[in-house]
């Protein structure tokens, strides 16, 4: 669960986008609540705990201090670095996609995704290809290999 809507209390995807169970679309003050109740700001077992509150029809009443946190995340202003891969670390990862399996590459593009700056694209980047050419050959080598 990434996310879970402030008024129905249905798991979504992001915390800002439509509820696919009531349709809500986060505005005003609502967008602080929304990053609130998400992945980001809370634990499994607490957003688990939000979802079952909501769903019982509790209204969601952060405290204060989270609140302004989530606000302070919202306008960007809160210590939440953005990532980007140096050189070093994108050779590494595109010499792991190669050596070892793309998986890998996958698994820090999911990993990184939701953080600002380039870093999940910079990860699709170089995995994409490396899976691409790995999967072409695999069927180069099926349909034409020795035997």
């Amino acid at each position: 669960m990434t996310a879970v809507c402030i008024r129905c209390g249905v798991e979504k995807e992001l915390a800002l986008t439509r509820c696919p169970g009531c349709g809500l679309v986060p505005a005003g003050d609502d967008r602080a609540l929304s990053v609130l109740a998400s992945r980001r700001m809370l634990g499994e077992a607490e957003l688990a705990e939000v979802r079952r509150r909501i769903r019982t029809g509790e209204p969601f009443r952060p405290a204060r201090a989270r609140l302004a946190l989530a606000t302070a995340v919202l306008a960007g202003s809160a210590n939440i670095e953005p990532f980007a891969f140096t050189r070093a670390s994108a050779v590494s990862l595109l010499l792991a996609n190669v050596l070892l399996t793309p998986a890998l590459g996958f698994a820090v593009w999911f990993g990184v995704r939701h953080r600002p700056g380039l870093g999940a694209r910079q990860a699709l980047w170089l995995t994409v290809p490396v899976a691409g050419l790995l999967a072409v050959g695999r069927v180069v080598i099926w349909k034409f290999g020795p035997g």
